[in-house]
């Protein structure tokens, strides 16, 4: 099996909240000013990367920028997660002189996750970095980048998540990959609740799609593939279900007629 792609992780709330909670208090405890008068016409943030596509050789190093487009909104704290591609990218650092965010709460790489916590002590507006992510290049194939759902932005004056899009990035080193799972669209999901989620990828069979689940109280069922590069199923998560993380996977050879287009397997909790 192929190590991890992408990340479908149970939780006992929807998304855990301490860490921007903590950085907004500190932020404003340190005189922020909030912004005062309501936006005549609101415009949606947008969490992307920069560069989100682009081709490299084996062993060469790549620089993404996490960018945040605040819309019409003012933000002081952001979490901005990614799944990236361990066998074909590895995470050699982060560079936050040029982000926006002068205060770093975690900058972290493990097991196919990148996980950035940053904030400021002033309100920030506009098309600005969070901070830049250096790959290297380890192996041919295609590399997808893909954000998660606990990724938000703090509007520090209702002190809420900002409404926002997050797109990722896909990258070919040498020669991009005829077969394998990419990015889900719902990656967080809470006990006693069913969701249905997308999983994006490449030359998945039409003809239908196997979608396999381990771990106690979660289930899968309703596997529809609507296109090569697109399928759905159902997640159902118990009341009981343990929290941390399952994984979505393919294996290294498949009968695409047939196939078994991506597998949950669980993890421990992190």
């Amino acid at each position: 099996m192929s190590s991890p792609v992408g990340q479908v992780r149970v939780s006992k709330s929807v998304i855990s909240r301490a860490r921007w909670l903590a950085i907004l208090m500190v932020a404003t405890m340190m005189g922020l000013a909030l912004p005062t008068g309501a936006a005549s016409a609101a415009t949606n943030g947008t969490l992307y990367l920069s560069p989100a596509t682009k081709t490299v050789a084996v062993g060469a190093e790549v620089d993404v920028q996490i960018r945040l487009n605040t819309g019409t909104h003012a933000v002081n704290a952001v979490q901005a997660n990614f799944t990236y591609s361990p066998t074909k990218f590895k995470v050699l650092g982060f560079d936050s002189t040029a982000s926006a965010f002068s205060i770093s709460a975690q900058a972290t790489s493990s097991n196919g996750i990148i996980q950035v916590a940053r904030a400021a002590f002033t309100s920030i507006t506009g098309d600005v970095n969070v901070t830049t992510v250096r790959f290297q290049a380890i192996a041919t194939g295609t590399a997808d980048v893909c954000p998660q759902d606990q990724s938000l932005a703090i509007d520090p004056g209702p002190g809420t998540a900002i409404p926002w899009t997050k797109t990722g990035g896909t990258f070919t080193v040498g020669t991009a990959s005829t077969f394998g799972v990419s990015c889900i669209s719902h990656d967080w999901i809470s006990r006693g609740t069913s969701h249905t989620i997308t999983i994006k990828g490449r030359g998945f069979s039409t003809s239908g799609a196997k979608f396999a689940v381990s771990g106690t109280g979660v289930s899968a069922s309703s596997t529809t593939v609507a296109s090569g590069s697109s399928m759905t199923t159902t997640i159902k998560v118990s009341t009981t279900a343990a929290t941390g993380s399952a994984t979505s996977q393919s294996p290294a050879a498949v009968n695409r007629t047939c196939a078994e287009a991506a597998w949950l397997s669980g993890k421990g909790h992190r």
